[in-house]
């Protein structure tokens, strides 16, 4: 954890890879690497998405990993519909996700759907997130800021210490 958070994305990467061999480190060992992953950049974009889904399926009702999956969709891909389904179930699961809310909120503007971004958003300010929402132009994103929010988007994950290794612990 501390090479993640001291921006060693590769090597923090190779830790985690190492340590989701063992079986009660696994489920925050996954998530740790494809935060490491994400913050890679398109180098990193195929094996975090491999990890949140190995997660997904091993824990489908961590918020966590659909929240995870939503980021990567999203920032990885710009796959805003493939994302919104992700962050809807992340949503679903764990309605107080702030950050889940306000990367729902840039998907929907992102697939032109304002009434949906505007929803999303406003739960993620209910919620605390610091975050505020992009300036919509006819529903879509001003070109000038959807690398800031990708970037922003990044941010949101993060190192998720986790001694047992549950979602639970890594959602709490």
């Amino acid at each position: 954890v501390r090479l993640l958070r001291s921006r060693a994305w590769s090597g923090s990467r190779d830790a985690f890879r190492e340590a989701a061999a063992s079986p009660e480190l696994k489920a925050a060992s996954l998530l740790n690497q494809a935060t490491a992953c994400l913050w890679l950049g398109a180098a990193g974009h195929q094996e975090a998405l491999a990890c949140l889904r190995q997660l997904r399926s091993l824990t489908p009702r961590c918020a966590e990993a659909h929240f995870g999956l939503g980021i990567a969709f999203l920032a990885g891909e710009g796959n805003p519909s493939e994302a919104t389904r992700s962050l809807r179930t992340a949503v679903e699961i764990a309605p107080d996700m702030a950050d889940a809310w306000w990367a729902l909120g840039l998907a929907a503007a992102m697939r032109h759907d304002t009434s949906m971004a505007a929803t999303a958003f406003a739960r993620a300010a209910q919620g605390g997130c610091v975050l505020s929402a992009p300036a919509l132009m006819h529903g879509g994103i001003p070109t000038r800021e959807r690398s800031a929010a990708m970037e922003a988007l990044r941010g949101l994950a993060r190192c998720r210490p986790a001694p047992g290794g549950s979602c639970e612990t890594i959602t709490s």
